[in-house]
């Protein structure tokens, strides 16, 4: 995942695979980032939320995306996620990372 809180900056990568199904992101349409305190080190960022949403493909079909990802600093047990995709396949989930780590840049 490489997101920018600016879609129009590039590039931009969400690839979300579960069960039989994958997901990948063509085009970032929106993105706002934002501080909710958390305050995430390191590395230190001017912001720790982002969400947005975006087109792509799922399962070579086209598919809608809304996301929301949190930075709740090391070791990342404690980042947070909202993903809800439609179109193609369907996908809604929100909670704790089991894995990985969700890491705010400037």
């Amino acid at each position: 995942m490489l997101l920018h809180c600016n879609a129009a900056s590039q590039p931009n990568n969400l690839q979300v695979n579960w069960a039989n199904n994958s997901f990948h992101l063509q085009q970032l349409v929106s993105a706002t980032c934002s501080n909710d305190g958390m305050s995430p080190q390191p590395p230190p960022a001017g912001f720790d939320v982002i969400q947005g949403s975006g087109t792509g493909k799922c399962n070579k079909l086209a598919a809608t995306v809304t996301f929301k990802f949190a930075d709740h600093g090391e070791p990342g047990t404690n980042d947070t996620v909202e993903i809800h995709i439609t179109g193609g396949c369907t996908l809604d989930v929100s909670g704790n990372l089991q894995g990985g780590d969700i890491q705010a840049h400037n």
